[in-house]
Parts: C-alpha cells; structure tokens; sequence
C-alpha cells in the first residue's frame, strides 16, 4: 500500500501546518522522514483545536506524541494516541523540566508567537532536548509586516524573534566570529553557548528548522 504523505494527512485533519495556510509539512517531511516508524518522543506546543496532534499521531506511527498547551480546554481534548499537559509555555523553567522529563527528539513551537515566548522555548528545551533532534520555531512571519503591529501583541520585546535566531545563523556561518550584523549584544553570551550544540539552521517561508548535534 502506498504510503500517505505527511502533506495529504495534514490536509486531512485540516492542520494549519499543511497547504491549507502555511505549507510546512512537504518541508518538514524531507527531515522527518527517517523517524516516521521510529520510536522517538514529539512534543508540540500550541494546541488548539488539535488538528497537527492528529497529524503527528497518524503519520509517526510508533512516536510519543505530547501536546502542551496554557488553555484547559485545549489540553481537555481527547486523542487516539497523544498525551496532553497543562503549562506555560513562557516559563523556563517548565519548559526545561518537561523537556528533561520526555526527552523529545522534535520540539515544535507553534503556541503563542511571541517574540519573547520563541526566544525563551528555544533558550529553555534545545539544551535538554535529544542529541540529532530538531527545534522548529513556527510562524516567524509575526516579526514581519503588519503582524509585527497587531492587537495580538506579539512585539512584546526589543528585538524580534527573527533578528534573534538570525543573529544565531550568523554565528553558526561565521564560526561565532563578530560580524556586523550582530546588533543584539544581549543575546551573544547565551547563543555563542547554544551555537555550540547547533549542527545547521535551515529558514523557510515562515517557520525554522534547527538540527542539534549528534
């Protein structure tokens, strides 16, 4: 039997993530695709109405699929195989914790889109997520155009979320020499630690691919 495409099941249970908006999924596939029948831990944050849950649970038929969410009545919902978990996913410290606790080798962050919150889900779980795993920051595009202005308040810091992770790259291409570009001086000590773990960085319309070493 052929086998579905991540694309065709994200259409399916009508994820954001597939061409129904974002177009993610033919992406992340290229990636993913060594995992689909392995047994690894996926953790998601950002719920919603749990359509990307369903995704994951469909596509990756032995992972551990965990969802995070800050809204009860996200978490409340019921899947076949994904576990759901209360918190916030701007606390630190509850991101390290449940990141050490489930070991994931993929974190998505696609909750609030705050720059702040990208920045600290990033900072918090890459160190304690699993060697050869990814960290995908999604939505991007809310430091661009007029979503950087919107009533959701996503400007909620100086910098934007991408000149942070591309003040990253550019430590990542320039083997953490100083550059022009690097105008968050705040930010250097903490990425010149986490460009260490860093095997590549790949943008993409909208959201990020982030390879930590094996």
């Amino acid at each position: 039997m052929r086998r579905r495409s991540l694309e065709s099941l994200g259409v399916k249970f009508g994820t954001d993530k597939s061409s129904l908006l974002h177009g993610y999924l033919d992406f992340y596939e290229q990636f993913f695709l060594p995992w689909r029948r392995e047994k690894i831990c996926l953790m998601e944050f950002g719920i919603s109405k749990g359509a990307s849950l369903a995704t994951w649970e469909a596509w990756f038929t032995r992972a551990e699929i965990i969802g995070v969410d800050i809204q009860q009545r996200f978490v409340s919902q019921k899947f076949r195989r994904a576990k759901t978990v209360r918190g916030d996913c701007s606390n630190r410290d509850f991101l390290r914790d449940i990141t050490r606790k489930f070991q994931p080798t993929i974190i998505i962050d696609d909750a609030s889109h705050r720059w702040s919150h990208q920045v600290a889900s990033f900072e918090a779980c890459f160190p304690e997520m699993k060697a050869g795993g990814y960290f995908v920051v999604e939505d991007l595009e809310t430091s661009f155009g007029e979503l950087r202005d919107c009533p959701l308040g996503y400007d909620d810091q100086g910098a934007d979320a991408f000149q942070y992770f591309s003040q990253l790259n550019n430590m990542l291409v320039g083997n953490r020499e100083d550059h022009p570009d690097l105008k968050l001086p705040e930010y250097r000590e903490t990425q010149a630690r986490l460009v260490e773990q860093i095997e590549f960085m790949v943008f993409h319309k909208g959201t990020l691919l982030i390879r930590k070493l094996s």
